[in-house]
């Protein structure tokens, strides 16, 4: 929509320009330029900032008040760059891995984050002339088309603090713990709205008729900050349950509580070449002319006129020469809108692509963990199921066929009651009858293998009954 937008003001002042110059008035329109240092002037809390380049390319009127004074506005899109650092960054706060509340902990390095961002700027200045020399003062609006970012990082080590077991894990990679290398990421950002203070110093050059150069230096410096203060709970590295991390942007991340960008003033200053169309004479001026050329004879009114009809010619030609540069703009456009389409299409398969496997681990990783629990409270010398024994057996029936490619060790478990060799075949019987009720359940035999571990590795002390009920059971154990 924006470049629709742009492409019907640049049509429309054309328009204009060609209707105005064709008498003497007080109007001029003009197609300009420039380019330099063009900052969004990142002032970091963490880190390290580094000035970009850029320029710009838009449309202006001009009002002629007088001789030497004019007042002037228009649009001009302009493109700003920066770069932000940062050799190492620590930070931890608490989050969740789907099932258990964690610390979660981390130490980035070699970051570094390219920030790219539009504005459409709207100036008002007040110019003045004399002889070829022209100065102007004045302020812009600038308001954000877009703003993007592009952030690396050379390394991330991740782990996580589990206070109720106070376990610290440092791996596996698939729960978002352990280390990884080469982690980049991409996005929008969101800006204000910034007022600049301006000011241009030049010379003018009259290229015949009422075409005009003008070749000067221009300077933009942003007032107030662009940026929005991160949320409290926005991380630059958010704890993802897989191996998958992405960056986001410094500008809009805190750490430890604190904003890790404090302003963003954007700032310009470089050349800017101006070609404008209209008035080279003020009314009094182009009266005193006309009636010079009344007074003339007729031979110098002849040659005035073919004078006339030469600009004009030049005139008409400049203005083809204009409507043919903004037609090869709008096809270079409309080819970037389809290559911005494209890439909008392959991030959002992307994006969904990692969200399944996001969702599968998550899924995965809570399919081990109920697996996992224990099958318990066996009859001594019993390998009998109860009713809780054949539920608990079925919830995890149901997670494994869900997973079919899971393959598990059914581990048979007695107290310390009885002597060792009989309780190798009571730990035996018991793994083997819940092999048997998974099996009748519809998981196939040879994806399930069983040993019996006896009294040899019981869950608690086997102190009284209660006890030696709970060690009386059967685990169930991923193997792959």
């Amino acid at each position: 929509m924006n470049l629709y937008l742009k492409n019907s003001i640049f049509f429309a002042a054309l328009f204009v320009a060609a209707a105005v110059t064709a008498q003497q008035s007080r109007h001029e329109f003009s197609v300009g330029a420039g380019g330099g240092l063009s900052t969004l002037n990142v002032k970091p809390a963490l880190g390290k900032a580094t000035q970009g380049f850029g320029g710009f390319f838009g449309l202006g009127y001009t009002y002629r008040l007088s001789e030497k004074w004019e007042v002037g506005t228009g649009v001009s899109a302009a493109l700003f760059n920066s770069r932000l650092n940062a050799s190492e960054l620590n930070e931890s706060y608490p989050s969740s891995d789907g099932t258990e509340d964690v610390e979660y902990r981390y130490r980035l390095s070699g970051y570094s984050e390219n920030q790219q961002a539009i504005l459409l700027n709207i100036p008002v200045m007040l110019r003045f002339q004399t002889g070829k020399l022209y100065a102007a003062l004045g302020g812009k609006a600038g308001i954000p088309l877009s703003a993007t970012y592009d952030s690396k990082a050379a390394g991330l080590t991740a782990s996580g603090y589990y206070a109720a077991s106070d376990l610290t894990l440092n791996d596996p990679p698939f729960m978002g713990f352990g280390e990884f290398a080469n982690l980049s990421g991409k996005g929008d950002l969101e800006l204000k709205s910034v007022f600049f203070a301006s000011a241009e110093l030049g010379l003018k050059w009259q290229l015949g008729g009422k075409t005009v150069l003008y070749t000067g230096v221009y300077v933009d410096y942003g007032l107030n900050s662009a940026l929005k203060p991160p949320a409290a709970n926005a991380h630059l590295i958010d704890y993802r349950a897989s191996d998958d991390y992405q960056p986001n942007s410094a500008l809009t991340s805190s750490n430890a509580g604190r904003a890790m960008v404090d302003k963003l003033n954007p700032v310009a200053a470089g050349i800017k070449l101006s070609l404008a169309f209209g008035s080279s004479k003020s009314g009094a001026s182009a009266a005193s002319a006309a009636g010079a050329t009344v007074s003339q004879p007729a031979a110098d009114v002849q040659l005035e006129e073919e004078r006339r009809l030469q600009a004009a010619e030049e005139q008409r030609k400049a203005e083809e020469q204009q409507f043919k540069i903004a037609e090869e703009q709008r096809k270079a456009d409309e080819q970037r809108l389809k290559v911005a389409e494209e890439q909008r299409k392959a991030d959002e398969q992307r994006l969904a692509e990692e969200t399944r496997k996001a969702e599968e681990t998550r899924l995965y990783a809570e399919a081990v963990t109920q697996i996992q629990q224990p099958v318990s409270g066996y009859s001594v010398g019993s390998a009998e199921l109860s009713p809780e024994n054949k539920s608990d057996l079925d919830e995890k029936a149901a997670l494994l066929q869900r997973h079919p490619n899971m393959n598990v060790l059914i581990e048979g478990h007695t107290c310390n009651i009885g002597t060792h060799a009989v309780n190798i075949t009571i730990g035996q019987n018991r793994a083997n009858v819940a092999k048997d009720y998974l099996v009748r359940k519809g998981i196939a035999a040879t994806r399930i293998t069983t040993v019996s571990k006896a009294e040899t590795e019981p869950v608690v002390p086997n102190t009284n009954e209660e006890n030696r009920r709970k060690n009386r059971r059967v685990e169930i154990k991923i193997e792959n």
